[in-house]
């Protein structure tokens, strides 16, 4: 007879499954549609304005690449883990994670603490939870 705590168990492995490769996939569009747009932005500029407004729009496009790039990055990792059985606990201190936090961010693989701590280590310590 099957445990049904282990079957809700794959149920729920199965849904965060879901969730993440989803999140995967729009993210995947969204990188689709960056590198679309960033084909139209470099067309001929007139002048020192639509020139500025160009750059402008280059960087914030790179930015936006960079951002869609790591968060694409961070997924996988959190299927790796999801695949080995670690998934709801901290790969930094063994804990859990809150159940609040892994509703907002599926793909958090760190307890509060310990991603605040890493942020802070590489530079990253501007208030965004993740």
């Amino acid at each position: 007879m099957v445990n049904p705590s282990a079957r809700r168990g794959a149920a729920d492995v199965t849904q965060i499954r879901i969730r993440l490769v989803a999140i995967a996939d729009g993210l995947e569009q969204r990188q689709d549609a960056l590198a679309a747009a960033g084909g139209a932005i470099g067309e001929e500029v007139l002048d020192e304005v639509d020139r500025a407004q160009r750059v402008s729009e280059i960087r914030f496009t790179i930015a936006l690449e960079s951002a869609v790039s790591e968060a694409r990055v961070q997924i996988a990792h959190a299927l790796d883990i999801l695949d080995e059985g670690g998934y709801g606990v901290c790969e930094d201190c063994g804990a859990q994670i809150g159940k609040a936090r892994l509703a907002f961010r599926p793909e958090s693989t760190r307890c509060l603490p310990c991603q605040s701590a890493a942020d802070r280590q590489s530079g990253l310590d501007y208030g965004v939870l993740r």
